[in-house]
């Protein structure tokens, strides 16, 4: 699956360069509040989004599924891959996700932020 996404509530143009450098100007400052945008950086500052995902069945038990969004307009973006193992009523999910920027944005400070995930559900 792929899809491009338009957020309505982005900045675009001069107004994402002008967020852009007011967020860097607040990081470089000694004692500055924290950032304005979010833990991935300029990525959620946008305004236009590219969206790949690609799923499917390993076995009967277990799924797998892998996906990219990216930011447009600097190309910071969002991965992730998705592991599913049903067993019974037990549900068993291991998540791993990154993200990354470029050195004009946030995110470009730090150019691998990750998290994983495990989730169990049982349901009756």
């Amino acid at each position: 699956m792929a899809e491009y996404y338009y957020n309505g509530l982005g900045f675009i143009g001069n107004d994402y360069t002008q967020l852009i450098s007011y967020s860097q100007s607040l990081r470089s400052t000694p004692g500055a509040s924290p950032d304005v945008l979010d833990q991935f950086g300029a990525f959620s500052g946008a305004q236009h989004y590219g969206f790949v995902r690609a799923s499917g069945k390993i076995d009967d038990k277990l799924t797998a599924a892998g996906w990219t969004e990216v930011n447009l307009q600097d190309l910071s973006g969002l991965s992730g891959i998705v592991l599913t193992l049903t067993y019974g009523k037990w549900i068993f999910n291991a998540f791993l996700m990154d993200a990354w920027g470029n050195t004009d944005t946030e995110a470009g400070l730090s150019r691998l932020l990750w998290k994983a995930d495990l989730e169990v559900s049982l349901f009756f």
